[in-house]
Order: C-alpha cells, then sequence, then structure tokens
C-alpha cells in the first residue's frame, strides 16, 4: 500500500509540476550541499566542478555515476523515501546523504501532498557552531511539532510542540550536549510538513 501511494505520489507532483531539480556541486574536494532533503519524485543532479574526477556513488547501490570528468552531470529521479548517504569512489573521505521524504500516512489525500500554508526557512547560521537560529510561518493560528533528528533518521528532540499564532516564528536549538554532523529539522501542522538539514561543526 505503501509503495502505491508512493506512486500515486509521484503522479501527483509531476501533474502539478511540482518535482523539481536539486544542484549539487562537486567542488574542493566536497559534496556541496553536503546533506539534501527532497520530495519523492525530485531529481538531483550533480555537477563535478574540480579539476580531479569524481563519483556519486550510493552507499547501498542504488546509484553510482561512475566517473564524472571536469565539466560532466549526473542525475537520478528518487521515487522511494528513505534516507540515503553516499560517496566519491575515488576518494571516499568525501560523503554526503540525501533524505528523501514522502506522505505521511496511508491516508492522505492527494490534495494533502500538495503544497500548504506553511513555510520552513534554511536555519542560520548554516553550518553552525552549538546553536543555530530556526525561522518558519504559519498563514493561521494552528498547533505544530518541529522535530529534530540526526543523519540515520533518529528522534533527537522536539523544539516546539502546540498552538501557535499566525505569522512569521523563530525558535533557537542548542545543540551543545549532541555530537557534530548532519541534522535535519521537520515542522509538521495538521498532517503537512517540510524538513530541511542542518550541519553542527565546532
Amino acid at each position: 500500500m505503501k509503495s502505491l501511494l508512493s506512486i500515486v505520489f509521484v503522479m501527483a507532483m509531476a501533474v502539478n509540476g511540482l518535482a523539481v531539480v536539486h544542484d549539487v556541486d562537486i567542488v574542493d574536494f566536497s559534496f556541496n550541499p553536503p546533506a539534501l532533503t527532497i520530495d519523492i519524485g525530485d531529481t538531483v543532479r550533480w555537477e563535478n566542478q574540480d579539476s580531479a574526477p569524481h563519483t556519486s556513488t550510493s552507499n547501498t547501490g542504488v546509484w553510482d555515476s561512475g566517473t564524472l570528468t571536469t565539466g560532466q552531470t549526473f542525475s537520478f529521479a528518487f521515487s522511494e523515501e528513505g534516507v540515503f548517504p553516499y560517496f566519491c569512489a575515488i576518494h571516499p573521505s568525501m560523503t554526503a546523504t540525501i533524505v528523501v521524504i514522502g506522505p505521511t500516512s496511508v491516508d492522505d489525500d492527494i490534495k494533502d501532498l500538495l503544497p500548504v500554508n506553511l513555510a520552513l526557512e534554511q536555519n542560520y547560521p548554516n553550518p553552525f557552531n552549538a546553536s543555530t537560529t530556526i525561522k518558519f510561518s504559519v498563514s493561521e493560528a494552528t498547533d505544530i511539532k518541529l522535530d529534530i533528528y540526526d543523519v540515520t533518521g533518529r528522534y533527537i528532540e522536539t523544539l516546539h510542540e502546540g498552538s501557535i499564532n499566525s505569522g512569521e516564528h523563530t525558535i533557537v536549538w542548542d545543540a551543545s550536549d549532541y555530537t557534530t554532523g548532519v541534522y535535519f529539522y521537520r515542522l509538521r501542522t495538521s498532517g503537512k510538513s517540510e524538513t530541511r538539514s542542518m550541519v553542527y561543526l565546532r
């Protein structure tokens, strides 16, 4: 049932022109951005901007770009939700992660999978040291939940849960008690959600 819903979700996105292409630059022996959150049906396109050859290779064999020389690109469309770590097979110290999100429930209607009246912005600063500010807005008073997850998708903590007024809001996350790395923050309201990634460095 979940697979069928995922297929319907992809079709709905295609019909409504919502599927997008996300660019990842390979530059200075790193993937930029190092973590990316996308929707089911979206495509990721890697472009090698280094003078050295690189690859985009899934840790679990889902995709492999082969060798990309300077200026070459590779694209892959994601049809399943999940966490997809990857690396450069030529330079294994280069690692990154893609998180694909999709329907939160098999009972959701297609209309609930389309854009909703909330906006989650990129945290600032990013990367950050110890604390960072998360900004979001809602068009009407509603109940929300803002959660933090680690790079494996494991729940870390809830920053806010409960009712909130319409307008823009900011919440500061103090990550000083956690280890450095890639984290994700997810805003949920009325069965809908948005997710973004952030990088904690010391």
